[in-house]
């Protein structure tokens, strides 16, 4: 049946098969299916409680219920109201938009349990709904930040990879070469181990090398302080020449503890030499001192001798020894009846100094046979005052002071000068001066001239004896030395004696057996 509406809704035709025009609502109500073949065009509104699809009711459209759709296209779909939109991306990237903050964020809720959310540009992230905590929170232009149980673990960095807390992994290998490792219960490998702080706890096991560096000319502030380093130099600290091992000891932060050290290790020859330089200084290391090495000879060889340009006393450093040069100390013991040598400047032994406990030897000091023994005054060059010939025989420039000279094959023979001297024969070539008294202690002594043979003694304690003369002898009297003679007193062999006069003739005469 075909009816127009009546009443309050005049324009609207329906087909029933009845008389009823509404359902229990008051709304009409359509009880025969209504086939359009062509298009249906309503120009206000179509009603229905469900549409189906025509061409398989599986799919229909009940827009207070359930709706099945094979693909539903919409430039936008907002949900509970015009709040939450989804809606196609108007960005560069990216399918669908969704827009709509709560709680100050837009994003897709699973089971309202974990939300992948964002305020807006400067945050995005995947927050935990049910324990309202962070999982993971993208900052724009910024950090990554990983979260555990709502504290935040590692983030990235600007050019780096942040652990908050702890990093863990069986191997950690080099992004840029994976030959280099860190493998913490195995074997790793690094190309170079830059430690600030000391490695506490023992060490086990070898190291296989530690990297050296090359460094020809060494300054204190090249090296970090606080470490050391170690590695090839030359030996003068100058760029070329002989080379050497060293070890840069910068053991402090600051100059509160001292200066900086260069310890080196002479490549060719043994030689060890320590450098020091005020801590941090940008200048090349200038001052050292050679050390000396036991049984080492920085020159070569091999015999045990211990080598240094000078010996300094520690206790006084104004005493040291100098072998080369000049040398100062304060006593010098030879032990156990050692000898000081005296070299020339060719090698020849010249001369010994020895103690010894044999009478007459206590103190030797000798040439080596045949060489003079010379005290001179002025130095080396200077004058020689006293010397000692190798035969023996001594010259004195100045005077010999003694209280008794003995002659050492007699000692019953001596002179003391100022007192009594025996001596043998004395031969004096010109004058004796005598304040005192010329005296004879042998009967038949006196004086006598080796050149006339002439005598002049006491035999007895009555007479004196001129002798000598052979056929006569006499007593020549004249004014001064050599002067006019002024007589005689004479005798001859004829057993004659008297006077001559000035020319040697008789003046008076008295001849023998003549009383």
């Amino acid at each position: 049946m075909l009816r127009m509406a009546e009443g309050t809704n005049p324009d609207r035709l329906r087909f029933v098969t009845d008389d009823n025009w509404t359902d229990a609502n008051g709304d009409w109500a359509m009880s025969r299916n209504v086939v359009v073949t062509g298009t249906h065009t309503a120009l206000n509104g179509s009603y229905a409680s469900r549409f189906y699809d025509s061409d398989d009711n599986a799919y229909y459209l009940d827009p207070a219920s359930t709706s099945l759709t094979n693909i539903l296209r919409a430039n936008a779909v907002q949900f509970g109201g015009a709040t939450y939109q989804l809606d196609a991306t108007t960005g560069t990237y990216g399918s669908i938009s969704v827009t709509g903050n709560k709680g100050g964020y837009a994003g897709y809720a699973i089971n309202d349990d974990w939300v992948f959310m964002s305020s807006g540009a400067g945050i995005a992230g995947i927050f935990n709904d049910t324990n309202d905590e962070w999982a993971q929170i993208f900052r724009q232009n910024g950090d990554v930040e990983l979260y555990y149980n709502g504290v935040e673990q590692a983030s990235t960095k600007d050019g780096f990879f942040l652990g908050v807390n702890q990093l863990r992994s069986p191997v950690w290998y080099d992004s840029d070469n994976t030959a280099y490792k860190i493998d913490g219960n195995g074997t790793s490998r690094l190309l170079t181990l830059q430690v600030d702080n000391e490695i506490q706890g023992n060490i086990d096991g070898y190291a296989y090398n530690l990297k050296a560096k090359n460094n020809l000319v060494i300054e204190p502030n090249e090296d970090p302080s606080g470490q050391m380093t170690f590695g090839a130099t030359t030996w003068d600290n100058s760029g070329s020449g002989t080379y050497a091992d060293y070890l840069h000891l910068r053991s402090y932060t600051n100059s509160g503890y001292g200066s900086d050290n260069l310890l080196m290790f002479k490549k060719s020859g043994r030689g060890m030499r320590l450098w020091q330089q005020s801590w941090n200084s940008g200048t090349a290391y200038s001052s050292y001192s050679d050390i000396a090495i036991y049984n080492a000879n920085p020159g070569g060889g091999t015999i045990s001798y211990f080598y240094a340009s000078r010996l300094v006393d520690s206790d006084d450093t104004s005493f040291y020894v100098d072998p080369s040069s000049t040398s100062k100390v304060d006593v010098i013991q030879f032990a156990e009846g050692g000898e000081a040598q005296f070299l020339t400047n060719v090698g020849n032994v010249r001369g010994y100094i020895q103690a010894t406990d044999t009478n007459d030897a206590h103190l030797i000091i000798a040439t080596s046979g045949g060489e003079d023994i010379a005290f001179r005054d002025g130095g080396l060059s200077g004058q020689t005052n006293f010397l000692i010939r190798g035969d023996g025989n001594v010259f004195v420039t100045g005077g010999a002071y003694a209280g008794t000279y003995y002659d050492r094959d007699s000692s019953g023979y001596y002179g003391n000068f100022a007192g009594t001297s025996v001596m043998n024969t004395l031969d004096i070539r010109s004058e004796i001066y005598n304040d005192g008294w010329f005296r004879n202690d042998t009967n038949g002594r006196g004086l006598y001239n080796t050149a006339t043979g002439q005598h002049f003694y006491s035999d007895n304690d009555d007479y004196w004896n001129v002798a000598g003369g052979g056929s006569a002898n006499g007593i020549r009297f004249r004014d001064d030395n050599a002067s006019t003679i002024r007589g005689y007193v004479y005798a001859n062999n004829s057993n004659d004696i008297g006077f001559l006069d000035q020319n040697a003739n008789w003046a008076l005469r008295t001849r023998g057996g003549t009383t």
